[in-house]
């Protein structure tokens, strides 16, 4: 009987210590602990009962969290906004225009807002254009979109200044797009390939073997020359080097892309070879030590490397593809940075699985263009 208290007494003192240690370390936890579903639950539910808890707490640990964790802490949010909807109305407002905070929290914030106050919205977007939420911004621009179809400015050289300014701060490929027709159809042409930023030369070789997809994960000698940092740019020495192919002793050629999408067609280069692999090598010119994002799309299995140091690898065939599908986190060295694409093919033979191709480009943390600051080739 007498350790049956005691037990009782222990788990009483765990319960009240969990319930009143400090909210923000217990959101600290929250965002450590996702990984276990179960102590992530018990969290939850902790926060949850803590009557001190604030919304605008739960919203600002969501900065630098994983997506899986924003997703607990916006489970969390609604628990604590239903709590007290007008002052959770009141918080949402102010943490909007908090623009350093994270950007999927202030756009929960957004929706809440709207959520219960729909003709608040236009509001609320005004002058959000250029904002860090990319979610805001894209909302921001679709309104002034709207608001131009609607309502346009007598002139054409206002028309044409204010899709100017909404193409220079939109980010959503599909939106660019949009906004670049409106501009061709006010006579100011568009040049999509450089707006994007995508390499536009590459040196490519192959054909490898991906017979029955074997070709991944093996290392053929283009992979296994720039992991060793025998590979070099120059065009001379590098044209100049064979290899043994799928079928027959392969050579590095030249190519440069002018598709507005900056696609690379290996369909149409290699003449819709199937079940191989194609390497791809690419040169990115920094002005700066600096950290960007390398982004590629490919509809086939791809692995991307910059500088030796692997950074994407996706074995999935024709599941999709589209601008920006694939992207990474990547140091830039000031000078010169050596990019390596893998692209593998299957065999199959619909007609919806013939397109091989990939797409590459660098970007800054708001999904801005940052392009090669020289297009000579460089003395590597």
């Amino acid at each position: 009987m007498r350790s049956l208290k005691i037990l009782f007494l222990l788990m009483t003192f765990v319960v009240v210590c969990t319930g009143t240690g400090a909210a923000d370390e217990q959101l600290s936890s929250l965002g450590q602990s996702v990984a276990d579903v179960q102590q992530a639950s018990a969290l939850l539910h902790t926060l949850s009962l803590r009557d001190d808890l604030q919304l605008t707490q739960v919203l600002a640990a969501m900065k630098d969290q994983s997506p899986v964790a924003k997703n607990w802490f916006l489970s969390l949010a609604e628990v604590v906004a239903d709590r007290d909807k007008d002052r959770a109305l009141g918080q949402c407002r102010q943490f909007l225009d908090l623009s350093s905070e994270d950007g999927t929290a202030r756009y929960w914030a957004f929706s809440y807002l709207i959520r219960h106050n729909p003709e608040s919205k236009a509001d609320l977007l005004d002058n959000r254009i250029d904002d860090t939420s990319l979610d805001l911004r894209y909302e921001a621009i679709e309104l002034q979109l709207n608001r131009l179809g609607s309502s346009p400015p007598a002139s054409e050289e206002q028309k044409q200044a204010a899709y100017r300014q909404l193409l220079t701060a939109a980010r959503l490929p599909s939106q660019v797009q949009q906004i670049a027709k409106q501009l061709e159809g006010l006579n100011v042409p568009v040049d999509l390939l450089n707006h994007f930023g995508f390499v536009s030369k590459w040196y490519t070789v192959g054909t490898f073997d991906n017979s029955k997809q074997s070709g991944f994960e093996t290392a053929y000698p283009p992979e296994s020359d720039y992991l060793a940092g025998s590979l070099t740019y120059a065009a001379d020495r590098l044209m100049a080097t064979g290899y043994q192919g799928k079928e027959a002793t392969v050579y590095w050629k030249e190519t440069t892309t002018t598709d507005s999408e900056g696609m690379i067609d290996l369909a149409k280069l290699y003449d819709k070879a199937k079940g191989v692999a194609i390497y791809a090598l690419g040169n990115f010119v920094s002005s700066n030590d600096q950290t960007l994002q390398v982004r590629v799309g490919s509809i086939n299995a791809v692995k991307v490397w910059v500088n030796g140091q692997p950074l994407i690898s996706r074995e999935v065939y024709h599941a999709g593809g589209q601008i920006d599908q694939y992207s990474a986190p990547v140091k830039l060295n000031a000078g010169n940075n050596l990019i390596l694409i893998k692209v593998c093919q299957n065999e199959q033979t619909e007609s919806w699985a013939q397109q091989y191709y990939f797409q590459c480009r660098f970007c800054d943390s708001t999904v801005l263009a940052v392009r090669s600051t020289a297009t000579e080739e460089p003395n590597l």
